[in-house]
C-alpha cells in the first residue's frame, strides 16, 4: 500500500503516522479473522462455541457492519442490510440525497458523489450477485406469500444471506483500503484512533 504523507504539525504527524500503522496492523489481524470465521463457517454448526467466540471477536473489528461497530461507521455511510438488498439501497440513496443535511451531507451533489462511489466499491466487492440472489428471493416469496416458509424459500434466502455477508467483508476491506492509502489529514487519524476511550 503507498501511503500519502500526511498534513499537520509535527507532533501531530508522529502520533497520526503511529495510529495509521496500527490500522495496518489491524486490517491485517482482522483480515485473518474474517478469514478463518468463513472456513469454519463452512464446516461447523451455527450453534458451535468456536464459531460464536469468531462473531463476538468480529463484532469489535474494523469489518464490524456500522449497526455493531463505531468502525463500521466511519468508513461506510450504509448498513450491510441496505446494500443487500439493491432497491433498499436505491431507497437510501434517494433519501439522504433529497434530505442531504439530514444526512450529514453538506450539498445533495456531496451526497450524490458519496453513494456512487459507495455503490462502485459494493459492486466491486462482488455485490451484483448479491442484487441477483436478493431479486430471486424476493420472487420467490412473491409467488408464495411472505413470510410462508418453504424448502425453496430458506434456501434462496440462505443463498443469498452467505453471499452478501462475505460481500460485505469485501466491500469494507476495499473501503478501509482505499481510506487508509488516500487519508492525508494527521487530525482524521486522531480523532478516529483504535485505542480512543469513549
Amino acid at each position: 500500500m503507498k501511503l500519502p504523507e500526511l498534513l499537520g504539525s509535527e507532533k501531530q504527524v508522529k502520533w497520526a503516522n503511529d495510529i495509521r500503522q496500527e490500522y495496518i496492523d489491524q486490517l491485517a489481524q482482522d483480515e485473518k479473522l474474517v478469514e478463518k470465521y468463513l472456513e469454519l463457517k463452512e464446516k461447523l454448526d451455527d450453534d458451535s462455541k468456536e464459531l460464536k467466540d469468531l462473531q463476538r471477536k468480529m463484532s469489535t473489528s474494523l469489518f464490524a457492519d456500522m449497526d455493531q461497530s463505531r468502525f463500521g461507521s466511519i468508513i461506510t455511510p450504509v448498513m450491510g442490510a441496505d446494500l443487500a438488498d439493491k432497491q433498499a439501497f436505491e431507497d437510501k440513496v434517494q433519501d439522504d440525497t433529497e434530505g442531504y443535511l439530514f444526512a450529514d451531507f453538506s450539498s445533495k451533489e456531496e451526497a450524490e458523489k458519496c453513494y456512487e462511489q459507495v455503490k462502485q466499491d459494493y459492486l466491486k466487492a462482488g455485490g451484483q450477485k448479491v442484487w441477483d440472489l436478493s431479486a430471486h428471493y424476493n420472487e420467490i416469496t412473491d409467488k408464495y406469500g411472505f413470510g410462508v416458509e418453504n424448502e425453496e424459500t430458506d434456501s434462496a434466502y440462505q443463498k443469498w444471506f452467505d453471499e452478501s455477508e462475505k460481500v460485505m467483508f469485501n466491500y469494507l476491506k476495499i473501503r478501509w483500503t482505499n481510506k487508509i492509502a488516500s487519508e492525508k489529514s494527521s487530525a482524521w487519524y486522531i480523532d478516529h484512533r483504535l485505542n480512543k476511550k469513549f
